[in-house]
C-alpha cells in the first residue's frame, strides 16, 4: 500500500470520526439535520462558511487561472470575493432574523413566506437545484482526478469513493457533522496550501528569483489586463458583480445565515472574510503563475491540473501527499454542504415532508450523490469556463427575488416571477454563446433580471397581478397560494407578512425562545449614509481603471505594485468591516 493510500485512508477515517462525534449535538428535528438547532457558534459558522466556499474551484481553478492568465486573474477573486462580505449585512443578518423567528429551513421558505407565492417558490427551488447539480458534479470529477493520478484508482472508481465517504458522513449527521468537518478541513486547506506556495518559491530559488524567471518567460503574466489581454476593466467588474449577487445565493451559503447562533457570528464572518481571501486566494493564484517557471510546458486545457503536476514535481512524497490531501479536504468541504442543502431543498419544498423522517433526507442525499457521480462521469474542458457559464451566472439570475424582496416593499410575486424567468432565460443564452460579444454576461443578466423584477412590480400589486377577463382567476390561483375571493381580493402589505404570528407552514424553532416580534423589523438593516460613502470608496479604489495598460508597471519584491493595491485594499476592507460591525447592536 502506497504512502498516499495510507494517508488518504487516515484523512477519510478523521473525518468520519468528526461526523459520528458531531452527530449527536444535534436535535433529531429537520431544524437540527439541515441547520444544527441555528447554533453555529461565531468562530465555527465562520470556518465553516469559508471552507464551504473554498472549493476545488479555489484550488485548481484558480492555480490553472494563474497559470494561463497571470496575476491580474488574482484581483477578479480576492477583491471581489472579499467585497462580497458585504451581502452578509445587506442580506444575511435579516435573513437570519426571519428564519429564527419564523422556522425557515430552505432558501425558497423565504420567498414562500415574502411573497405568497407557491409557484414562485418552486421555481426559484427548481433553479437552485438545476445551477448546483453542475457545481457539485466538479468536485467530483477533481476526486476522481486526485485517486486516479496518485493512488492508481481508475478515474470512476476515485469519483466513487470520495463521493461515498462524504455521502456518508453528510447522511449521518446532517449540518453539525458537515459544519465540525468543515473545520477541521478548512485549517488543513489553509496549511497544505501555505505548504505548496512555500515549496514552489522553494524551488525556484526564492520568491523574487522565481517571479523573475516567470517574467523573462512570460512578461505578460504580469500584465494588469493578463497575459492574453483578456480581462479587460469591463470583465473586472463583472466578476465583482458576479460574486457579489451569486455567492450569498449559494444555496449552501444562504442556509449558512439561518444556521448562525447569532448576528456576531455573521458580522465576524463578514469582517475576516477578506483577510481571508486575500491571504488564501493570493498564495493559490501565485502558485500557477510561479508553475510557469517550473513547468513551462503545460497546456491550457491541462491547466487546472497544475497543482497535482506540482506534487509529483516535488521530490518528498510526504509533502507531495499532504498538499494534494489539501486540495482533496478543499472539494471534500464544498461537497459536503451542497449535498446536504440540495436534499433539504428537494425533502422541504418538493416532497413536502416537514416532519421529523430523517431517513428521507439520507435517501435524497444518497440519489444527488449518484447524480453527480453520472455528471462527473463527463467532465467539461476547464472547471472555470464551465462555472461561470452555467452555475455561478444561474446563481446571480436568482439573486433579484431575493434582494428586492428584501430592500424594496414594492416588489411582488408576479415581477419576482417575471424577473426569476427572464434571468434564467439570458443565463442559458450566454451558456449557448447567443449573447453579444465583448461584453460579460453577468451585465445582461442582472439588468433583464432586476429591471423586469422592477417593472414587473410597478405594474402589479401582491395579490391582484393581473385584470384580463376570466384567465385573471387561474392565473391568480397558479402563483398564489390562497385563491382570490370572490368579491375582492384579500390585499395583504407586504409588511404585514412579517407581522402576524407565525404562518402555520413553516414549524416554529423549539431551540431558541426568540420573540417573533424579531421578524417585525425593516427589511434591510439600516446602514447609514456615511457608511454608503465608506462601502462605495472601497468599491471605487477596487476597481482600479487607471492600472490598466503598459505591462504591469514598477515591480516591489518581485511583484507589479498594482498588486499591493489589491493587498493593502484587503487589509481596509477588515478595518472598515470591522469598524461597521463595533457600531451595531448584537442580538
Amino acid at each position: 500500500m502506497s504512502l498516499f493510500t495510507v494517508v488518504i485512508v487516515a484523512y477519510f477515517s478523521v473525518n468520519l470520526i468528526i461526523a459520528f462525534w458531531a452527530r449527536r449535538l444535534h436535535s433529531r428535528g429537520q431544524e437540527g439535520f439541515f441547520l444544527a438547532d441555528r447554533r453555529l457558534s461565531p468562530f465555527v459558522f465562520f470556518v465553516s462558511l469559508a471552507a464551504t466556499n473554498f472549493s476545488a474551484f479555489t484550488i485548481f481553478g484558480f492555480s490553472g487561472a494563474g497559470y494561463r492568465l497571470g496575476y491580474a486573474f488574482y484581483p477578479l477573486m480576492a477583491f471581489g470575493t472579499g467585497f462580497m462580505a458585504l451581502s452578509f449585512v445587506i442580506i444575511g443578518l435579516p435573513l437570519r432574523k426571519f428564519a429564527a423567528a419564523r422556522g425557515y429551513i430552505t432558501p425558497a421558505d423565504f420567498i414562500h413566506d415574502r411573497y405568497q407565492s407557491l409557484l414562485l417558490k418552486k421555481a426559484f427551488s427548481a433553479c437552485l437545484v438545476i445551477f448546483m447539480i453542475p457545481y457539485l458534479a466538479l468536485q467530483g470529477m477533481f476526486a476522481g482526478k486526485i485517486l486516479h493520478h496518485f493512488a492508481g484508482l481508475p478515474y470512476e472508481l476515485g469519483c466513487f469513493v470520495v463521493l461515498a465517504v462524504v455521502t456518508l458522513y453528510t447522511a449521518s449527521g446532517g449540518m453539525r457533522s458537515v459544519a465540525w468537518t468543515d473545520v477541521f478541513q478548512g485549517f488543513f486547506i489553509l496549511i497544505c496550501v501555505s505548504l505548496a506556495f512555500f515549496i514552489v518559491v522553494n524551488a525556484g530559488g526564492g520568491f523574487v528569483a522565481i517571479q523573475e524567471r516567470v517574467f523573462s518567460l512570460s512578461a505578460t503574466h504580469f500584465n494588469r489586463a493578463g497575459s492574453n489581454g483578456s480581462i479587460s476593466f469591463s470583465v473586472h467588474i463583472g466578476y465583482i458583480l458576479l460574486w457579489f449577487f451569486s455567492v450569498p445565493l449559494f444555496p449552501q451559503i444562504f442556509q449558512r445565515f439561518y444556521s448562525a447562533k447569532d448576528d456576531k457570528a455573521i458580522l465576524n464572518a463578514m469582517c475576516f472574510y477578506p483577510l481571508a481571501t486575500t491571504l488564501l486566494f493570493f498564495m493559490t493564484v501565485a502558485i500557477g503563475v510561479m508553475a510557469v517557471g517550473i513547468l513551462p510546458t503545460m497546456s491550457a486545457s491541462g491547466s487546472d491540473e497544475v497543482m497535482m503536476a506540482i506534487a509529483k514535481f516535488i521530490p518528498s512524497p510526504i509533502l507531495s501527499t499532504l498538499i494534494i490531501v489539501g486540495a482533496l479536504a478543499a472539494l471534500m468541504s464544498t461537497l459536503s454542504s451542497q449535498l446536504l442543502s440540495l436534499s433539504s431543498i428537494i425533502v422541504q419544498d418538493f416532497l413536502a415532508d416537514r416532519n421529523h423522517q430523517l431517513l428521507h433526507n439520507r435517501i435524497v442525499i444518497v440519489a444527488i450523490s449518484l447524480s453527480a457521480f453520472v455528471i462527473s462521469l463527463h467532465p467539461p474542458l476547464t472547471i472555470l469556463g464551465f462555472l461561470n457559464k452555467l452555475s455561478f451566472q444561474g446563481f446571480a439570475s436568482c439573486a433579484p427575488a431575493v434582494f428586492l424582496g428584501l430592500l424594496w416593499k414594492r416588489t411582488t410575486a408576479l415581477g419576482a416571477l417575471i424577473g426569476l424567468a427572464l434571468g434564467v432565460s439570458v443565463t442559458f443564452l450566454g451558456v449557448m454563446n447567443l449573447l453579444p460579444s465583448g461584453i460579460p454576461d453577468i451585465f445582461f443578466i442582472l439588468s433583464v433580471g432586476f429591471g423586469a423584477t422592477i417593472l414587473g412590480s410597478l405594474f402589479t400589486t401582491q395579490a391582484t397581478s393581473w385584470r384580463f377577463g376570466n384567465i385573471s382567476k387561474t392565473l391568480a390561483q397558479l402563483v398564489h397560494q390562497t385563491p382570490t375571493e370572490e368579491k375582492a381580493p384579500r390585499l395583504k402589505k407586504i409588511t404585514e407578512t412579517f407581522q402576524t404570528p407565525l404562518d402555520s407552514r413553516f414549524r416554529g424553532n423549539d431551540h431558541n425562545k426568540r420573540s417573533v416580534a424579531v421578524a417585525q423589523e425593516s427589511f434591510s438593516e439600516t446602514i447609514s449614509p456615511l457608511w454608503w460613502v465608506i462601502f462605495g470608496a472601497i468599491l471605487f479604489w477596487g476597481c482600479d481603471f487607471w492600472h490598466w495598460g503598459g505591462n504591469g508597471g514598477e515591480f516591489l519584491f518581485g511583484l507589479p505594485r498594482w498588486l499591493w493595491h489589491f493587498f493593502v485594499l484587503g487589509g481596509v476592507m477588515f478595518l472598515a468591516f470591522l469598524a461597521f460591525s463595533q457600531k451595531r447592536p448584537r442580538h
